[in-house]
């Protein structure tokens, strides 16, 4: 074999290792995880290549379903909580994570837990609270709920 074919095929299989690195560190899916910090439903969002919006998924809260089953109108008050950026093998890239909204803490099994415990009036009078209350009055009203809920059981 020649140097020069042996030069060549180093040129090349420095270039394809150059390409595969570039490749991977590319974004190809991100994703986006959001909470109402007033009824703690959530939403997930994958967007490809930064120009599809795919895989929207939707959850309700155990609040939110108690909502609409007395028809209720509720405006979501949405706080985005995680974003990740992936490659083409799906490994993550990045990812960032905000504050969660202080709901975070009465996660769906828990807050069906604790509405069970309510009445339709206690029910009304702890949404009312929750949009109307300052952001530390909220954090204390879910860490009142939670503890309410955990030594219940």
């Amino acid at each position: 074999m020649k140097l020069q074919d042996k030069q060549i095929r180093m040129i090349v299989t420095a270039v394809a290792i150059i390409v595969i690195f570039i490749v991977l560190q590319l974004e190809v899916r991100s994703e986006r995880e959001w909470m109402c910090a007033e009824c703690g439903a959530s939403r997930l969002q994958s967007r490809w290549f930064n120009l599809l919006d795919k895989d929207f998924r939707y959850r309700n809260s155990p609040l939110e379903r108690w909502l609409l089953d007395h028809r209720l109108k509720h405006d979501h008050d949405w706080k985005l909580i995680i974003q990740s950026r992936k490659n083409i093998l799906s490994k993550t890239l990045s990812s960032g994570y905000g504050d969660p909204p202080s709901i975070y803490l009465l996660r769906t099994d828990l807050m069906e837990d604790y509405l069970k415990t309510l009445t339709t009036g206690q029910i009304m009078d702890f949404y009312q609270r929750i949009r109307n209350s300052s952001p530390q009055e909220r954090f204390d009203l879910f860490e009142n709920a939670l503890h309410s809920v955990l030594t219940e059981q």
